[in-house]
């Protein structure tokens, strides 16, 4: 069986119902892309701004837990202190 498309040739008002469609859907997805890219702005220069206290918070952290962990091995699990970021 030979499978054929049958030929369309729309008219006038179907051209422009399409055309309506067609803008509509770019400027919903044109809106959400550009919502999508202001937040993405927005979080990378919100990160930028904080970036040296972060760091200089993660290091300081990080320099808790090596002591922590030096002290676990001097006295064991049972006997170390609490961690000092637990309250």
């Amino acid at each position: 069986m030979i499978h054929r498309s049958l030929p369309y040739e729309p008219t006038a008002e179907h051209r422009l119902t399409r055309a309506k469609w067609e803008r509509g859907v770019a400027i919903v997805y044109g809106t959400i892309l550009l919502l999508l890219l202001t937040f993405v702005a927005g979080h990378r220069s919100l990160s930028e701004h904080s970036g040296a206290g972060a760091i200089a918070s993660d290091r300081a952290a990080h320099r808790r837990d090596i002591e922590f962990t030096k002290q676990l091995r001097v006295t064991g699990p049972d006997a170390g202190p609490e961690h000092p970021d637990k309250h």
